[in-house]
């Protein structure tokens, strides 16, 4: 009951996490990603070129698209697969499902955001996020119940 109810928690908390960064307005959130790059590049002590950085700031709100939605992916797979007991063949869809469908929402909510437009790219990449999340929690609870049934 415990572990179902944390893992209600953390999925919620990663949802409200989305929703938050998507109400940002453009500028605030491209202010993010570029605060984010100059700690990298003044870390490294590395200098590019503008064409170079601007593709790095596209990169790193793509990985941050992908990483999030991996996260919602792996949360809400182990809430079906261990929160609820559902065998494989339907944890695995029904948490693609419910993770592609807030990828649906989350772009739309963005059209009703200042400089911010819906990118059926980005529910695709969202998509791909959650699925590799997914595949991530399906692996590790392979090798973690193998471990228990091995002693």
């Amino acid at each position: 009951m415990v572990k179902k109810i944390v893992l209600w928690i953390l999925l919620i908390g990663c949802m409200v996490l989305i929703f938050n960064f998507s109400s940002q307005p453009a500028d605030d959130s491209m202010d993010l990603s570029d605060g984010l790059l100059n700690k990298i590049l003044v870390f490294f002590k590395i200098s590019l070129p503008k064409d170079v950085v601007i593709f790095m700031r596209v990169f790193i709100r793509k990985v941050a698209h992908f990483a999030i939605y991996a996260l919602l992916g792996m949360l809400a797979y182990l809430l079906l697969k261990t929160g609820y007991s559902i065998e494989n063949k339907l944890a695995f869809p029904w948490a693609l499902s419910v993770s592609a469908f807030y990828a649906v929402t989350d772009e739309v909510h963005q059209l009703f955001v200042s400089g911010r437009s819906g990118s059926v790219k980005d529910v695709f990449l969202d998509s791909v996020g959650a699925l590799c999340g997914i595949i991530l929690a399906w692996g590790m609870c392979r090798i973690l119940l193998g471990r228990k049934k091995n002693g």
